[in-house]
């Protein structure tokens, strides 16, 4: 049954990004854009008709057509900034059989590659029927303070508490994030009330500036040595 589970792997992108304009597209490593990567890297896993790109016309449609992967464009209303992430998961969840699964992978985030690792854990935990979905994320352990000056997980003066034993924080970091696709529609979750996180060790982060752009591409050709 768990060999006969449908994942689809469907990468969003929208044209209108606004603190790194045209970031999916434009030349990042060996000038393939992030988009074309993560395309590049789902390749090496699974086959192209498991893959779809989900956005808006254009430029994204047009790496679709040259990678010989499924295009399904989004209404224009959910492609912009003002879109609630809810509403576009639902809407590409929509798209889907109820019992198929859909893995969310977000191009942004170009260290996170293990594919293999998280649909394998994927199918076990749903075989095993405790999680709802599963969730890539980076273990946190920092002393973080909230907006009201409050600290999380320790405190100030003798209260203070050794990073190395504070409580784990975790950040999704948005390398995958599965979930079953009625599941999805129900909860306007991608992983549904009760995910499994889990850090798979990849060095994830997503790219929202143009010095993260630029420092990935130092970090990637690095890790290409």
């Amino acid at each position: 049954m768990l060999n006969k589970m449908k994942i689809h792997f469907v990468i969003p992108v929208r044209n209108g990004s606004e603190r790194i304009p045209n970031k999916n597209f434009r030349p990042f490593l060996n000038n393939k854009s992030l988009l074309e990567l993560k395309i590049e890297q789902l390749l090496n896993f699974t086959s192209n008709n498991c893959i779809s790109i989900n956005g808006d016309n254009g430029p994204a449609k047009d790496i679709a057509d040259k990678y010989s992967i499924s295009f399904i464009e989004r209404d224009k209303s959910l492609t912009s900034s003002t879109a609630k992430p809810h509403d576009v998961w639902q809407n590409i969840a929509k798209n889907y059989n109820d019992d198929d699964h859909l893995a969310y992978i977000l191009c942004n985030n170009p260290f996170f590659d293990a594919f293999e690792d998280s649909t394998k854990m994927y199918r076990k935990i749903m075989q095993e029927g405790i999680f709802s979905g599963l969730a890539s994320v980076t273990i946190v352990k920092k002393h973080l303070i909230d907006k009201n000056g409050e600290p999380l997980g320790f405190g100030f003066g003798e209260k203070w508490i050794p990073s190395e034993k504070l409580n784990y924080l975790f950040e999704i970091n948005g390398g995958i994030q599965i979930g079953k696709v009625s599941e999805i529609i129900k909860t306007k979750s991608l992983f549904g009330n009760k995910p499994k996180l889990f850090d798979f060790g990849c060095q994830s982060f997503e790219i929202d500036s143009l010095l993260e752009f630029e420092n990935s591409i130092a970090l990637l050709k690095s890790k290409f040595k």
